[in-house]
């Protein structure tokens, strides 16, 4: 039982620590990413120690730049939200009002990791392709072997270090495409938000403990269209002079809409229908996304869209 008055950030810190499972990258995987990343090894080391000081690079790097984004004062509104963290292998993000009313939102360090390798995973796909198909779809297929693992078994799963290394700049577009999804869960949750989605759970704990999705009131497919759309309003809204990569997401937004195309590779490999009572398909809510855009974002980025779901028809 939570104690009365607890803020969400204590509730969120007494979540976490009901869950066994903790942060760990392979040293494979840092010794590659080091190797291919400048400054790479020093941001681990920096965040590498505790959750805490995950949720506060991934607060700097992704959430305030989000929230900087969004017209005021709504902007003010969201910046009271606790985002965070937790260190499980179930791949998932969610938004809640705390058992105290405050709202609260989670995502699952899995679904992040999945997010990157699996981006990782098609970008080497891409570079090998031409040169040597056979490598190109064997990198491919194991690759999509371990999200099996994440998405279907729900066990942990520790992603290897990719066997090739890429140039520069497929380097750089597999971490923009990865922070360009991420900004995608993370708008889209706060959508949930402030479009009146959430609402008091309770055992949410248990919820997450035992890889069950957290109760929550009026999960219709409708609610979730519409924060795909606002969410995707939002991030096609990004400022140009926001910090890092997200400078480079604001220039192509459509990138962020990825994370379907993402979710229709899972669900059309693995035939999962684990989320179809609460969510549409991701094919569904891309094409949602084109069609309710119109006139509202950019036609150029409308067509990015209608292209995406045409090539996964």
């Amino acid at each position: 039982m939570h104690a009365i008055g607890m803020s969400a950030l204590s509730y969120l810190r007494e979540l976490q620590g009901g869950v066994r499972y903790r942060i760990y990258v392979p040293d494979d995987i840092v010794a590659k990413r080091s190797h291919e990343l400048q400054g790479y090894q020093e941001a681990y080391d920096r965040t590498a120690k505790t959750i805490e000081a995950h949720e506060e690079w991934f607060k700097r790097a992704l959430v305030e730049p989000l929230i900087y984004s969004v017209p005021r004062p709504l902007n003010v509104d969201l910046s009271a939200v606790v985002v965070g963290l937790m260190p499980t292998y179930d791949p998932n993000a969610w938004s809640l009002k705390t058992p105290d009313g405050d709202d609260l939102i989670v995502v699952h360090t899995e679904l992040l990791s999945a997010l990157s390798f699996y981006n990782e995973v098609q970008l080497t796909y891409l570079f090998l392709r031409d040169e040597n198909t056979k490598e190109a779809r064997r990198i491919f297929g194991q690759g999509m072997e371990f999200i099996r693992q994440s998405f279907v078994d729900r066990v942990p799963v520790q992603y290897p270090a990719i066997p090739h290394e890429l140039p520069s700049h497929f380097q750089q577009l597999a971490l923009m495409k990865t922070m360009a999804q991420e900004l995608f869960v993370i708008a889209h949750e706060f959508s949930h938000i402030n479009l009146g989605h959430t609402a008091a759970a309770t055992e949410t704990m248990s919820s997450v403990i035992q890889h069950r999705s957290v109760e929550k009131i009026g999960w219709q497919h409708r609610q979730e269209l519409d924060a795909d759309f606002q969410a995707f309003r939002w991030l096609c809204g990004l400022k140009s002079s926001s910090r890092g990569l997200v400078q480079f997401v604001s220039q192509a937004p459509f990138l962020a809409a990825e994370v379907l195309v993402f979710m229709h590779v899972v669900e059309s490999f693995f035939a999962t229908g684990q989320q179809v009572s609460s969510h549409p398909s991701a094919l569904a809510r891309l094409k949602s996304l084109h069609e309710r855009s119109e006139g509202v974002i950019p036609e150029t980025i409308r067509t990015e869209l209608f292209d995406m779901s045409n090539i996964l028809e």
